[in-house]
């Protein structure tokens, strides 16, 4: 072999070109429990297959000698301590979550001590072993010690959990707090009830929070101390390691589920540990299931649960039920200690359960609700009787009830009577089965298969060292600012307070009143010139006792309307194909190119899987060799926004509440507009005889057409071209968060006192526009809704918030990251170019002549250049004219007074085309997510001037990630300019950091595009998603956050320290006074 042949091998091997090289992992997986184990041993063994050399800690080694690269540390002696634990059944009821954790965890930190002194184990991290990791996957599941191993061996950590994440995790990552969703599996969830403070939703907050604070302050110290004297090292806080995990892969799947909030750290895998092949059942066994003919019910409490452990009375109950079945019974049953059994009952000490679940004659399956069981009931379509014990098993149970496919029975409580009835409707109800397999078929149907995807994930972290672009800043807060407790606590005992002065205030004026009329008239003008005085005194008094407090209030007023600030005191005091091609009509009303060129891929796209599309759009691309793609022109809308004025002119004079107060009129208008279209009209009027699969519309201040999805009847998706706005984020159940970053209708600002004055107003803000667009732009809407389609219409709330899913023009790596429900799909980047068109030759030429670099500046197409200010002109212009550089500067008019022989303007430019040419310095841009996603597509740099919408978020995350510099363009300066301009093009930092994140956004588990168009099929095939829809948009104002629950604990705290203070300043009066009284009758005694 040539020299030139080996040399290009070699290359190809160093090149990025495949899959990855091959990482060295140690995984730590120390529960003693096969249920926990066969979620893990799948990701195990496929990672070893791609390649990864393993060193696997767990209690259910697979002695596998023919695996290479495949080191086990076999823990098993784990086991041996399960038989001294208490009978778990004997313990539902009478503990809870918390108390179940007390009786295991000595246990727990027993076993760590014992992992960490097996002699493979510390081998593997004494300080001089050698030994290197190029990441730790680890179990998160209350042995938060091992943690420590991600410092001990300097490698990124992931962590996997069989079942759904526990409250403290979830604290850590910065998941929102749920303590009454269903989802939280450690709670007994019943009905919070009807009174204004539900008690069971109040013992919900308080038991949430002290699990946290007992994970905190007792389990985490604990461990830490375990993990330092075994590794001898000083190691980071296991808080601070818990909440910087890279991911978390968890064993949830949305169809069996409760939706709920995620971080986009936690990441979905259930179900691939179901075996795709099942493997044969014993000879014997299959003879007699193949013989039950009427069928049979299949009974097993699962491998931490078993049924011997059901009290006598339960036992002879269930037998006495089975006997009068007509079916055959297989019970996993683990001794000999059940006599005199029917015929048609067959115990068994183990069963092959998959395989007895594929068999076709099964009826039922009656188990404890275990996760991986359900998964497995599920794929193969059996419908279930539950009879849940412990942790997430009433949770998985509620859901299986909740979809229709089983029943619930109390363990502890097992009777004949039930127990019969239950096996006969479940057995004999063909509407359970019926359901199960669609539920089946909506469980098979995933846009990706999860072990590939969870591979994906764990070569992503080895690649990129870590995963920072996936941690929320919610996780960085101090618990009291979660759910923003300090400032709901703060403004319920200012409403307090004040309400109690307004009290003692009325009832002063009440008596003094009473007084005056029981006087003598001859005495009435005397009294009343002394009660005037009084009256002044104590207002005086009460203003001298209460002024810093006013201070305070009117510190706040000041800086927004009176009435704001008095409406928020008020909120606190009231109460499986691609599929058939489809028929899909579209709707995207914003007169904003910026807008429509995302949009427009991918209904292209869609048309291009066959399916047809009607587009009402602004700007239509009018292809005429283009077959089931009709457009509707509704271009005449730009005109209407040309009246709007010069943007910029209303940065820092006006927020974003007033805008949208300012532009209600204009947006309504066009509403009006598209519906009076003659040709929109043909489409919606009662006998038109149209009939559309799905509507597809824009979530931007235009609801009324979400009554087209009404009047179709189908299926509704959104899509939006930036962030989610906050009364669509209220609607859909997402977390309201105020002072985030990546809210785009305030700019954030922090704050370091106990009640952080910006934070309160961010608040405030937020939950006013939430308000106005629930009360005025809802109502609105409906009503134009209602008059143009001639239909009464649902509440367009009702139908914001059952929407299938949204699309969001987001990705992670350019976003600030929050937790979404699940029906948030982002889709960001697919607008990019794969490949640039030409450039003109001229600009071409230019370009290629420029050297020395060249520096382009636009301000999009929602903000003319040519509106901007004559003195920020001239900054510019005097800044440009100082460079070395050419600039390029896409100005609107043909000519610029004072333009220097280095700026070339052009009316229009191909930007895309002119970021790719490798001669680029920098883009001076608006912030606008599209131009940032082009520029970091392409590696440059970026100065940005935001001016409204989301462009100071997205400025502000450049800045946050080294690639950019940000200035005021109300108040911009030539030197301020030359200087952004300078350090960006010149310091080498700045380009090499965007290119990490060029690299970083191009390394993605699945096409954007591609993943839209699924999605966008799913919902056709299954005319909705409804499973990820998610419980927390069901819930009311003032039970978001658990706002009322904190409200009422400051409420009662201010009353009691109140009482205490009144009951204590009355005790020193009585006792001054009793002394007194004391002291001179002793003087009189001795006088």
């Amino acid at each position: 072999m040539s020299w030139r042949v080996i040399f290009i091998v070699f290359t190809l091997l160093a090149s990025d070109w495949h899959f990855g090289d091959a990482a060295r992992i140690l995984a730590v997986l120390p529960t003693a429990s096969v249920s926990h184990q066969v979620v893990f041993q799948k990701l195990m063994l496929e990672l070893n297959k791609r390649g990864h050399e393993l060193v696997v800690v767990t209690p259910n080694p697979v002695n596998d000698p023919t695996l290479k690269n495949y080191t086990e540390i076999d823990i098993s002696f784990q086991y041996s301590d399960k038989d001294t634990l208490p009978n778990i059944i004997n313990l539902r009821g009478n503990v809870d979550w918390f108390g179940l954790l007390k009786v295991f965890e000595p246990m727990l930190s027993k076993h760590a001590v014992q992992i960490f002194e097996h002699p493979e184990l510390k081998k593997l991290y004494d300080p001089n072993s050698g030994e290197e990791f190029d990441l730790i996957l680890m179990q998160m599941f209350i042995t938060p010690a091992f943690m420590s191993f991600a410092a001990r061996f300097k490698a990124p950590m992931i962590g996997i959990v069989s079942a759904s994440l526990q409250t403290s995790v979830q604290y850590a990552i910065g998941n929102p707090i749920l303590h009454s969703d269903p989802s939280n599996w450690q709670l007994d969830m019943k009905s919070p009830g009807s009174s204004w403070i539900p008690w069971r939703r109040l013992d919900n907050f308080i038991q949430s929070w002290r699990f946290i604070h007992y994970h905190r302050t007792v389990i985490l110290p604990k461990y830490q101390k375990i993990a330092e004297k075994y590794l001898g090292i000083d190691i980071p806080d296991l808080h601070d390691l818990e909440k910087n995990v890279s991911l978390i892969f968890v064993n949830q799947q949305g169809p069996i589920s409760f939706a709920k909030p995620n971080v986009p750290k936690v990441i979905e895998i259930g179900g691939f540990h179901v075996a795709d092949k099942i493997k044969p059942l014993p000879k014997d066994l299959k003879k007699v299931l193949d013989e039950a003919t009427q069928g049979f019910v299949y009974m097993s409490l699962g491998s931490n649960i078993q049924s011997n452990m059901l009290p006598e009375k339960a036992r002879k109950d269930i037998v006495t039920a089975f006997s009068k079945l007509p079916y055959t019974v297989i019970w996993k049953f683990e001794d000999d200690t059940l006599k005199n059994l029917p015929e048609n009952v067959i115990i068994l000490k183990w069963t092959p359960q998959q395989a007895v679940l594929a068999h076709p004659n099964i009826k039922v399956f009656i188990y404890q609700g275990g996760l991986q069981s359900t998964e497995e009931a599920v794929s193969n379509g059996v419908p279930l009787i539950g009879l849940p014990v412990m942790s997430d098993q009433d949770m998985n149970v509620r859901k299986m009830v909740s979809v229709g496919v089983a029943k619930m029975l109390e363990i502890t409580n097992i009777n004949e009577k039930d127990f019969f009835e239950a096996v006969r409707t479940v057995a004999g109800d063909d509407g359970y089965k019926q359901r199960m397999l669609n539920l089946r078929s909506l469980l098979k149907d995933k846009p990706y298969d999860m072990l590939e995807n969870a591979v994906w994930w764990t070569e992503h972290v080895i690649r990129h060292r870590g995963a920072p672009h996936l941690h929320s800043t919610t996780a960085d807060e101090p618990w009291y600012q979660r759910q923003d407790m300090d400032i709901i606590a703060f403004l319920s005992a200012m409403f307090v307070i004040l309400s109690i002065l307004s009290v003692f205030i009325f009832y002063k004026c009440v008596i003094l009143s009473i007084r005056l009329a029981s006087h003598p008239t001859v005495e009435k003008s005397k009294k009343l010139q002394l009660s005037k005085q009084m009256y002044l005194r104590m207002i005086v008094g009460s203003r001298n006792q209460h002024r810093q407090l006013g201070m305070e209030v009117c510190k706040i007023s000041s800086n927004m309307p009176r009435w704001t600030f008095f409406t928020a005191l008020m909120l606190l005091g009231c109460g499986l194909d691609c599929g058939d091609g489809a028929r899909i009509l579209s709707i995207f009303p914003a007169p904003s190119i910026s807008h429509q060129s995302v949009f427009r891929k991918l209904t292209l796209e869609l048309n291009k899987r066959g399916h047809e599309l009607v587009v009402v759009t602004t700007d239509p691309i009018k292809d005429s060799t283009l077959k089931n793609y009709k457009e509707i022109d509704i271009s005449f809308l730009y005109k209407e926004k040309n009246y709007i004025g010069s943007v910029v002119d209303f940065r820092g004079k006006i927020d974003w509440y007033s805008r949208l107060s300012m532009l209600e009129t204009i947006m309504s208008s066009q509403v009006t507009q598209i519906f009076s279209f003659p040709e929109f009209k043909k489409l919606y009027e009662p006998g038109s005889g149209e009939k559309f699969d799905l509507v597809l519309m824009e979530i931007f201040f235009s609801p009324a057409f979400m009554a087209l999805a009404e009047r179709f009847k189908a299926p509704l998706i959104g899509i939006a071209s930036a962030n989610l706005q906050l009364g669509v984020q209220y609607g859909i159940g997402d977390p309201i968060l105020p002072s985030h970053p990546s809210i785009l209708e305030m700019n954030v600002k922090g704050g370091d006192s106990w009640i952080p004055w910006q934070r309160l107003q961010n608040f405030i803000y937020s939950w006013r526009i939430i308000h106005y667009y629930r009360t005025v732009t809802l109502p609105k809407h409906k009503e134009l809704a209602e008059k143009y389609l001639g239909i009464e219409i649902k509440d367009l709330h009702e139908m914001e918030k059952n929407i299938s899913l949204i699309f969001v023009n987001q990705q992670k790596p350019i976003s600030f990251v929050r937790p979404n429900v699940p029906k948030v799909i982002e889709i960001g980047g697919f607008h990019v170019s794969d490949k640039s068109k030409p450039l003109p030759k001229d600009l071409q030429k230019t370009l290629d002549e420029a050297t020395q670099g060249f520096i382009y500046m636009s301000l999009g197409s929602n903000i003319k250049s040519n509106t901007l200010s004559k003195k920020t002109r001239d900054a510019f212009i005097t800044a440009f004219s100082e460079l070395s550089y050419k600039v390029i500067w896409k100005f609107e008019n043909d000519e610029l007074e004072g333009k220097p022989d280095n700026v070339i303007i052009l009316k229009w430019a191909p930007q895309q085309a002119i970021l790719a040419h490798p001669n680029i310095k920098l883009f001076v841009y608006q912030g606008g997510l599209q131009s940032t996603e082009e520029a970091v597509s392409h590696g440059v740099p970026l100065v940005g001037l935001p001016v409204m919408g989301d462009q100071d978020v997205n400025v502000n995350k450049m800045v946050s990630l080294g690639v950019a510099k940000k200035l005021e363009i109300t108040d911009i300066t030539k030197d301020d300019l030359l200087d952004a301009i300078n350090t960006v093009a010149r310091n080498a930092s700045y380009k090499q950091k965007m290119m990490n994140l060029r690299s970083l956004l191009k390394d993605k588990p699945q096409d954007s595009l591609k993943s839209a168009v699924w999605w966008t099929e799913h919902v056709i095939r299954h005319g909705g998603a409804p499973h990820l829809h998610s419980t927390t948009a069901e819930e009311p104002w003032y039970q978001r956050q658990d706002m009322d629950i904190i409200a009422f604990l400051s409420a009662a705290f201010v009353i009691t320290l109140i009482l205490t203070n009144l009951i204590l300043y009355k005790c020193v009066i009585y006792s001054i006074r009793a002394f007194a009284v004391h002291s001179v009758d002793k003087k009189k005694k001795r006088s």
